[in-house]
């Protein structure tokens, strides 16, 4: 049986807090740590949220992926957010992660168009691909609710961006 590894409680909040944001983005562990490596290491994240590891963020990792945070979902965050707010007894704690249940949003969407179906295998606008997900998943998103999820995933090469027509369309790549 592995032994118990404790961490800070404050470090054990940042990386809560950073799991919890990198999540609701759809932001995979792999993805996340290229950003805050910069190279192709691709397990720093699985490591830090592994609760048999005792790894957790840098300083300057955790300002990465802020302004990873920051790029890909298009709201101001800062790093005093990932911090406790209220006044808490510092101590070793044991690693735990909250469970954090998701929502299936536009990132799970575009994700699953694009994995599962052919509809981006044509050109399509923002606004075809909001009413076949709206159809989808029956929701009431709007076009402005998947800018910054397909400007991302073109970002990952796995969209095609084109503004040569009338409207700006993407497809699968």
């Amino acid at each position: 049986m592995a032994q118990e590894v404790k961490i800070s409680s404050s470090k054990l909040h940042i990386l809560n807090e950073v799991r919890r944001t990198r999540i609701s983005l759809g932001i995979s562990t792999e993805e996340l740590s290229k950003i805050i490596t910069q190279t192709e290491n691709t397990s720093t994240v699985q490591n830090i949220e592994s609760s048999t590891d005792s790894h957790f963020y840098t300083d300057l990792q955790l300002k990465r992926a802020i302004e990873y945070f920051t790029q890909v979902s298009g709201e101001k965050y800062v790093i005093h957010s990932f911090y406790p707010q209220e006044n808490f007894k510092e101590e070793l704690v044991p690693k735990v992660l909250i469970d954090i249940k998701t929502e299936f949003g536009p990132v799970k969407a575009i994700e699953t168009l694009l994995s599962k179906t052919d509809f981006l295998n044509t050109k399509r606008t923002i606004r075809e691909i909001t009413a076949k997900c709206n159809e989808d998943y029956n929701k009431d998103w709007k076009p402005s609710d998947f800018t910054s999820t397909l400007e991302r995933f073109r970002k990952l090469g796995k969209l095609e961006y084109s503004d040569s027509e009338e409207f700006i369309t993407y497809r699968k790549i």
